[in-house]
């Protein structure tokens, strides 16, 4: 019985072989045509590759390395056909790859975002939400108008990734066709000409401060530029020029005694705005009183800036400064009018001869600059009520 088992198993093992022997001709047309696809698809990427530097000035092709070689308006070149390893058992493709590197470009690194990283916030939400933009900071606000953060941003999304100034694209396939190689290139030289810098930083930081299409990215750039110390020269009339928050910010940035002389001509702005934050900064440096009344008067016309005012006023304020709070107490409808109220009494503790009840002369006038402040707010009062009764 064990000899009919064995020769049982000779016979399945025989029978195996002989199946084997059968398929080895098919397994041999497969293997055989599997390798002329992938030779002729590997001759087609070369000749493309060729077809590219034959009709790119500046490009040359090198049989030995399998690539295109080059400078393109002052970038240097690489484009090759080179292993790649994928899957977990690393099996190895062919893949087109491309590498860029400008001298003119910043030392940056780019990339899809990644909440592991800490990336430099330019101010552009959609950009910031997009792409990684890793490297000092001054440099990479610098770089990055409104027209280079759309270009890079393609890029990302294409493929690219920039490391240290070199830009690279991997693409996991043998590339046969010209025009989508010559795209991706295009695409690629694109991005990597965005980045260049022509100039000095603070020049560049300047221009996102007064040219940039987002108010986010221009306040970025300006707390850049100002962190370096005062502004270019040949600059700071321009950005002196500019809107109150950037004005007043660069003013307080200017050498003493300037800084303080530009401050105080600020106050005088006709723009409110830059008036109110330039006697904001002055309330910081503990400036001149008059000059700190001038500016807190003028901050009562602002709806933002009231409320301060008026609480300034009532700690400094004299008697010259009672007509401009008076004005708001007969506003009955204002929400201010009580606080101006209590100023005024404020001030009036603080006036020198004054009555109970009166303030000295306000206007310098004969007679008619005396107030009573208890008439005022019984004025007022009575003014609510009056709103209160039905037509």
């Amino acid at each position: 019985m064990q000899r009919e088992v064995r020769r049982g198993s000779r016979g399945g093992r025989l029978s195996f072989v002989q199946e084997l022997v059968g398929y080895l001709p098919f397994l041999v047309v497969v293997l055989a045509v599997g390798w002329l696809l992938y030779v002729g698809s590997l001759r087609r990427a070369l000749a493309t590759l060729r077809a590219l530097a034959r009709e790119t000035p500046g490009l040359r092709y090198e049989r030995s390395s399998e690539g295109v070689l080059g400078e393109l308006d002052g970038v240097d070149v690489r484009v090759s056909i080179e292993p790649l390893r994928v899957g977990s058992r690393g099996s190895e493709r062919r893949s087109t790859e491309f590498r860029l590197r400008d001298a003119r470009t910043p030392v940056l690194s780019l990339q899809p975002f990644s909440k592991a990283l800490s990336p430099v916030r330019t101010g552009d939400a959609a950009f910031d939400g997009e792409v990684a933009l890793l490297g000092p900071r001054a440099e990479a606000l610098a770089a990055m108008g409104p027209s280079d953060r759309r270009r890079v941003a393609y890029a990302i999304d294409e493929g690219w990734v920039c490391a240290r100034g070199t830009w690279t694209c991997a693409v996991p396939r043998r590339i046969v066709k010209r025009s989508e190689l010559a795209s991706l290139l295009a695409l690629g030289l694109d991005a990597c000409r965005a980045l260049r810098s022509d100039g000095p930083t603070a020049v560049a930081l300047a221009e996102r401060v007064m040219g940039d299409d987002l108010s986010e990215v221009r306040q970025e750039a300006l707390a850049a530029l100002l962190a370096a110390g005062p502004p270019p020269p040949e600059l700071e009339a321009r950005l002196l020029a500019q809107d109150g928050p950037v004005a007043v910010a660069v003013a307080a940035r200017l050498p003493a005694p300037r800084d303080g002389d530009q401050l105080v001509a600020f106050v005088d702005h006709p723009d409110p705005q830059t008036s109110w934050l330039a006697t904001q900064e002055l309330q910081r440096r503990d400036a001149d009183v008059a000059v700190l009344r001038r500016g807190l008067v003028r901050g009562l016309e602002g709806d933002d800036s009231c409320a301060a005012a008026i609480e300034a006023l009532a700690r400094i304020g004299e008697v010259a400064d009672v007509p401009a709070l008076r004005a708001l107490t007969e506003r009955w409808l204002t929400s201010h009018g009580d606080a101006a109220e209590a100023a005024i009494r404020a001030i009036q503790s603080r006036a020198r001869g004054a009555g109970v009840g009166q303030l000295a002369l306000a206007d310098g006038g004969d007679g008619g600059g005396v107030s009573v402040v208890e008439e005022d707010a019984a004025r007022r009062a009575a003014r609510r009520d009056e709103a209160r009764l039905p037509e």
